[in-house]
């Protein structure tokens, strides 16, 4: 007779309980103004004009465009408030963002919420950025390694991070990924 997995928690419980923490932590500026330490949790929000984001973009800040994790171990890794600083370098350097137009939230939690916080967050949201226009998250590859990946889709329709400069180009053309925005939208509408 087949083995079944016994669901220890309710999933779905858990999601709604994180997303809950979540949307109930103050809106900051992208990076926040302060910093602080701690593994965790966050989503960023978009509040701009890039017309193939209108369906998240919202003062109200209802539905992040990308959630991520942060997990310093050992000494290894970073805590969510350097991620955070991260991800507004990223947005930085993109051509066609404006920093201004983004927001976050974050929950500091106990290291073993961090990878099923994320999951069940994405799973809730199914954030864009995590979705649909991969890339964002990514760190210099180097030359070495991953230094011949091809350049991201977020890469592709944001240009402007000097390490993806000269990289051979997405199997996806802008046009493409726009069309999968669009298409995500229709899958999973905001809100």
């Amino acid at each position: 007779m087949a083995q079944h997995p016994i669901a220890l928690i309710d999933f779905d419980f858990l999601a709604e309980n994180v997303a809950r923490h979540l949307t109930a932590a103050a809106l900051s500026p992208l990076p926040p103004p302060s910093r602080f330490a701690g593994n965790g949790l966050y989503a960023l929000y978009y509040c701009g004009e890039f017309a193939d984001y209108a369906p998240v973009a919202s003062p109200d800040c209802t539905t992040p465009i990308y959630v991520g994790k942060a997990i310093k171990a050992r000494g290894r890794g970073e805590d969510v408030y350097g991620r955070l600083q991260e991800h507004a370098e990223s947005t930085r350097h993109a051509d066609n963002l404006r920093l201004e137009d983004f927001r976050c939230r974050y929950l500091v939690v106990e290291p073993v919420w961090v990878v099923l916080g994320e999951h069940l967050l994405l799973m809730r949201y199914h954030p864009l950025w995590n979705d649909v226009v991969k890339g964002f998250g990514i760190h210099d590859p180097g030359r070495a390694g991953r230094g011949t990946q091809r350049r991201s889709r977020w890469d592709t329709l944001h240009p402007g991070r000097r390490f993806a400069e000269g990289r051979p180009p997405n199997n996806k053309t802008e046009e493409q990924i726009r069309a999968l925005i669009a298409a995500h939208f229709r899958q999973y509408p905001p809100g």
